[in-house]
């Protein structure tokens, strides 16, 4: 019985908040938005954001295959492979959900659902830190930083940085799990 008026007053609560005007989703994303914004952090998330395009990463990725070591390089072609695995999801997934950014109209290519930034800065954060362990603060840091910076900036709502942050480290992970196939494929 206690259990039952637990739900019940649960539910009357929700039912009498903002909240039952909205999903809570929207509600998270907009108070994220609305309570945080200022001049400073528009630069910050703007940065962090940059970083995560593929106009910032895939520099960062030849640079690293480039100049690194052979274990860089072999980390860098594994990244390459999670974040490209990782990507390609995405891709599949927002052409079937079509979900509207919360800030603008999107191509159904570049839809809401999920977040590729997040996606891909998980999915190189993942095999990065697996193979050199010294760096698993400073990337998962990082990768945190750049999906907040989407739902910051109104890319993206919270959910579609979760769901991408999931398929981000399940490419890593599954990147991880066939390393040695995948150091053997010729670029």
């Amino acid at each position: 019985m206690k259990e039952t008026c637990f739900w019940f007053a649960l539910v009357l609560f929700l039912a009498s908040t903002p909240l039952s005007c909205e999903n809570l989703d929207s509600y998270i994303s907009r108070r994220i938005r609305e309570d945080l914004s200022s001049p400073c952090m528009d630069r910050v998330m703007t940065g962090f954001t940059d970083i995560g395009s593929r106009n910032v990463s895939l520099p960062i990725l030849v640079g690293l295959y480039t100049l690194g070591n052979e274990k860089v390089q072999q980390s860098t072609k594994l990244s390459a492979f999670s974040v490209g695995g990782a990507a390609a999801t995405c891709v599949l997934i927002k052409l079937i959900v079509n979900r509207k950014r919360p800030c603008e109209d999107s191509q159904r290519i570049n839809s809401s659902f999920p977040s590729s930034h997040a996606a891909g800065a998980f999915a190189f954060s993942y095999v990065m830190s697996k193979r050199h362990p010294q760096t698993t603060i400073p990337l998962y840091l990082t990768a945190s930083t750049i999906a907040f910076s989407r739902t910051y900036l109104g890319r993206h709502y919270v959910s579609d940085v979760i769901i991408g942050t999931v398929l981000g480290i399940t490419a890593g992970w599954l990147v991880m799990l066939n390393q040695e196939t995948l150091l053997k494929v010729q670029l």
